[in-house]
């Protein structure tokens, strides 16, 4: 019940889902794949971006520490979970494995 427990949950999966073997770049990775699986049918892909971009910041204040305000708080936790939501159901109508997912990703984002 906690809000910066939910964000951590959501960004675990989320993580799990769009970072796959991926070291470097976390960040901007997590935000480009997430908006691109977000706005896969249309949509503001670049607002999406800084939605999620801003919410991986909360959750890496939260991992090192740092104080988050609560109403940051609240607004990462409800972006967290309806990100966590839609992307989840793309990777499970896509009816691949995760790398194939990935793959159909990257190859949207350099169409």
């Amino acid at each position: 019940y906690r809000e910066d427990d939910a964000i951590i949950d959501y960004a675990i999966g989320l993580e799990a889902l769009l970072m796959r073997g991926i070291a470097a770049e976390l960040s901007y990775r997590f935000a480009l794949r997430g908006a691109t699986v977000m706005t896969w049918n249309g949509g503001d892909k670049k607002e999406l971006f800084n939605k999620l971009r801003d919410f991986y910041e909360v959750r890496s204040n939260i991992v090192h520490g740092s104080h988050v305000d609560p109403v940051k708080l609240s607004n990462a936790r409800a972006q967290g979970e309806k990100a966590l939501r839609d992307i989840w159901w793309w990777f499970f109508d896509s009816k691949g494995s995760l790398s194939k997912a990935i793959s159909e990703i990257d190859q949207r984002i350099l169409q």
